[in-house]
């Protein structure tokens, strides 16, 4: 759209906040019958969905808000009772908008994709307390598979004082796609703080999703910088890299704009949905002994330019955060998805600018914080 043109990455030309176009597809017979099959059957399923959806949260608000607020007496077996069903509930969840399997495989930016990394394969098991998860951030469905998957405490960025504050996975899910800013009632923390205070707790790993916001999965957006306090390689806090990546063919699961439940409607309407996950092998995590900043830089330089550039120059950017701008080159070479100069704040121009057009309205975390 032209009148998001603005928008549109100079060195890419890609518009990372815009819902993305499906691929197009020749109109043959099978293509055309495929379709109208689409068309009739979606809206039904989408009821029977939703109808499982509302089961879901049923279950939900019982067991975690209901029994695992009871436990609240005896916090390690409360964790253990909600992340079991929350880890439950979120793969019930995914399983009824469509998403029966999940790809997950580990790569190695060194030796180049589809590398047999054996032992090196990521599982929930080696992922600690206080372990930090890196990952891209595209739709609310990321929330679900990593709820699923980890059980992890979310985390929401302040992007005007680089920090993060603890959220829920409820609240994560309604944040998702809002207007970035984050709350000023509760207390944020220098990430690698927010770290080691969930590894004496026992809280569980940790997410960070250091674009702050929502992208349409075509791209990366320049990294709040988090790190700058970590060192390379980083000895006292084990960091996880992982990309999230949708493949459609008629509508996106990745959500950047718009109202939520409609978006999530039209996905209920789609026969099946696809998310891949890939790991970095945890030997080339900034966390590992054996990382350097020159072997990613080299292994960076040496992909598909499309999905890496000018990755000797990253180390040096996103204002003074080296592991923040090592995490961005790592990241894009195992999503192979391509860097652009657009940030949280582009985002929230973009929003300014799309509720100004549409008349839709911000979030009251936005709208109050404005006031301020």
């Amino acid at each position: 759209m032209e009148k998001y043109s603005r928008w549109r990455d100079a060195g890419t030309g890609i518009q990372p906040f815009l819902p993305p176009v499906p691929p197009r597809s020749d109109s043959t017979a099978i293509t055309l019958a495929t379709n109208g099959f689409r068309l009739l059957v979606g809206p039904a399923l989408a009821i029977v969905r939703l109808a499982v959806e509302g089961l879901v949260f049923g279950l939900y608000v019982l067991f975690i808000q209901g029994i695992g607020g009871i436990l609240a007496f005896a916090p390690p077996f409360q964790r253990i009772w909600n992340r079991f069903w929350t880890s439950i509930l979120a793969r019930i969840a995914l399983f009824a908008m469509g998403f029966y399997y999940i790809h997950s495989e580990c790569v190695s930016v060194r030796r180049g994709r589809g590398h047999a990394t054996g032992k090196q394969k990521l599982t929930a098991a080696s992922v600690g307390s206080g372990d930090i998860i890196v990952a891209n951030s595209s739709s609310y469905i990321d929330i679900l598979y990593l709820t699923f998957r980890f059980a992890p405490l979310f985390t929401q960025i302040d992007s005007t004082k680089n920090e993060v504050r603890f959220i829920s996975a409820t609240q994560a899910l309604l944040q998702c796609g809002q207007y970035p800013v984050a709350s000023v009632n509760d207390k944020s923390y220098e990430l690698k703080e927010a770290a080691m205070n969930a590894k004496k707790q026992g809280l569980g790993p940790i997410v960070v999703f250091p674009e702050a916001t929502t992208s349409n999965g075509r791209a990366l957006l320049k990294f709040v910088p988090l790190f700058k306090k970590f060192t390379i390689p980083e000895n006292q806090v084990k960091i996880h890299v992982l990309a999230l990546k949708y493949e459609y063919n008629h509508f996106s699961p990745t959500y950047t704009v718009g109202n939520k439940l409609v978006h999530m409607l039209k996905l209920c309407c789609q026969i099946s949905n696809s998310l891949s996950v890939k790991w970095l092998a945890p030997n080339e995590s900034p966390s590992s002994p054996t990382y350097s900043v020159a072997n990613t830089v080299a292994a960076s330089a040496s992909a598909p330019t499309a999905a890496v550039p000018n990755a000797a120059t990253d180390a040096l950017a996103n204002d003074g955060d080296t592991l923040g701008a090592q995490l961005l080159t790592l990241l894009g070479g195992i999503a192979r998805l391509r860097k652009t100069s657009l940030g949280v704040n582009d985002k929230k121009e973009f929003l300014d600018y799309y509720f100004q057009r549409t008349g839709a309205t911000k979030s009251k975390d936005a709208k109050s914080k404005k006031t301020k």
